[in-house]
């Protein structure tokens, strides 16, 4: 999640910004951005947002889903961030989690995000 933050920032913050500009463009990023993951994955990755200082938004899945994540489910968490002016830059996928091992749908290719 480091990498991805890290990453997300420097494509995103202009690199011809210096100095105190450059520390606020950063902070004001940072608090925009949002680590994705479903009601299934474990709490290391929420945990991880709160170490990195940035927001983590849960997407809850159901028996319906299998609890797993789906294409439109993550279209939709993605359509509310966009609302929210949030920058999602991360996302845990599960495979077999703990209590339900459950699998998330990895073939979404038919979905743009």
């Amino acid at each position: 999640m480091v990498a991805a933050r890290e990453k997300h920032l420097r494509e995103t913050i202009p690199s011809s910004l210096s100095g105190d500009t450059l520390e606020d463009a950063i902070a004001a990023k940072r608090s925009r951005m949002v680590a994705l993951a479903t009601s299934a994955t474990h709490s290391s990755t929420k945990k991880a947002a709160l170490i990195l200082g940035v927001r983590f938004i849960t997407i809850p899945v159901t028996s319906a889903s299998n609890y797993a994540l789906t294409g439109p489910l993550l279209a939709a968490a993605l359509d509310n961030c966009r609302v929210r002016n949030l920058e999602p830059f991360f996302l845990t996928a599960t495979l077999g989690t703990t209590d339900t091992c459950a699998v998330d749908d990895f073939c979404m290719a038919n979905h743009v995000f």
